[in-house]
């Protein structure tokens, strides 16, 4: 019988942040924790898995639940997967007790906690628990913590490998009676990286709106097309018309949404709507007259800080840029083509974080060939290639689409 397993650490916590001893004891996840759980949940969609075991520590059962939200298991604790036990030592910052750690064996009996036997003990008792429920061929998903994968490493393969780090991925498989690895430990962009895959993106900026025509700021908030954005809608349209899209996505905003309407209209293709393609909040700017607070939009695009005004950060913005390309390109089969429809800013924003170009360098190249920055209906073309965005274009009108490499 062979069974594969994947092993996940969990994300980040409070004490990981602190330097504090975390063994049996609990310690939350932070914002950073949750966000590298659900980057290893993304990473990992297409992979088959059977069950899930998972430490009854919550930072574990957190971090499984969000690993497992995509497939519908219902990840099962064990006992056995507890954290190893460093007694006295738990809640402990490491530089309070460096003198004690440095030449220690790994075990932790002398300070109350959990001798290697202990613990090898429990690891093997859960792995007897684990193949006895399994099949041949079932794959196994293990979310626990890091100090038990390297006890594990030592007991399992006869030496300590790598450290995992926080939603960390490592694989092995049992095959009758023997133990081996498979791959990692990997972050969730170095196991991207292996999965060969080609997918391409078609970027489509909704069409002028009537809050563009009246050059109000339009943000979360905003008005629906206008006849001429209509009119542009149809244009792209037209312009992508033998593209063979596989998938599309769309932000939110009504005004996104009437330009995917138009887009698809006659394919059999339904959009996905999602709020991390929403445009940039520009909190109490929202719906401003553009003439009037120019200067102050004009200066707070320079670093896409509009927090202090009720909007979002830069941090913000390109946390959900990142989250929702990475899991679109995740989700994706080799040779899809996708498209997205959204905004205007939010467009300058992908450019920087996928590509690391600036505004200002888009500007200058629009300005080069006599072109609007970013056209109503603009259309942006870009791939991922192997754990990997890759730019093609920049956002080019209707008119002037070409399907240039």
């Amino acid at each position: 019988m062979k069974v594969n397993f994947v092993y996940v650490r969990h994300g980040e916590t409070l004490f990981n942040v602190t330097g504090r001893f975390q063994g049996k004891c609990d310690s939350p996840l932070t914002e950073k924790g949750i966000a590298q759980a659900e980057d290893s949940a993304s990473a990992l969609c297409r992979l088959a898995v059977t069950r899930c075991y998972v430490s009854p520590l919550e930072r574990a059962i957190d971090t499984a639940q969000i690993l497992c939200r995509r497939n519908g298991i219902v990840p099962k604790e064990h006992a056995g997967l507890i954290e190893f036990d460093f007694g006295e030592l738990d809640g402990e910052r490491f530089d309070n007790v460096r003198d004690i750690v440095q030449g220690h064996g790994g075990d932790w009996s002398d300070v109350g906690g959990e001798s290697e036997e202990e613990y090898r003990n429990r690891m093997n008792a859960f792995f007897q628990d684990v193949l006895e429920e399994s099949i041949d061929g079932d794959t196994v998903m293990i979310v626990g913590h890091g100090s038990w994968y390297r006890h594990m490493e030592k007991e399992l393969f006869s030496d300590r490998g790598g450290r995992l780090p926080n939603a960390g991925i490592f694989f092995f498989a049992y095959e009758d009676g023997k133990w081996t690895r498979t791959g990692g430990p990997y972050t969730a962009d170095e196991y991207r990286a292996l999965q060969k895959k080609h997918v391409t993106f078609y970027y489509v900026r909704h069409g002028i709106t009537v809050f563009n025509e009246k050059h109000r700021m339009q943000g979360r908030a905003g008005g629906p097309l206008s006849k001429t954005g209509k009119q542009q809608a149809y244009a792209a349209k037209e312009a992508l018309k033998k593209v063979p899209f596989t998938k599309a996505y769309t932000s939110t905003a009504f005004r996104a949404r009437e330009t995917m309407a138009i887009l698809l209209e006659g394919r059999a293709l339904r959009p996905v709507r999602d709020k991390r393609l929403q445009e940039v909040f520009f909190g109490q700017l929202e719906g401003e007259h553009y003439p009037d607070v120019r200067d102050e939009v004009e200066a707070r695009h320079i670093t896409e800080e509009w927090k202090d005004i009720g909007g979002e950060s830069r941090e913000e913005i390109h946390a959900r840029i990142a989250s929702f390309f990475k899991e679109a390109a995740d989700s994706a089969d080799d040779g899809d083509t996708i498209l997205c429809t959204a905004h205007g800013i939010l467009y300058m924003n992908i450019l920087e974080v996928l590509f690391g170009i600036s505004r200002q360098e888009a500007y200058e190249e629009a300005r080069k060939r006599n072109a609007v920055p970013m056209p109503g209906c603009g259309i942006f073309r870009f791939a991922y290639e192997d754990g990997q965005f890759r730019f093609t274009q920049f956002m080019q009108r209707p008119e002037d689409w070409r399907n240039d490499e």
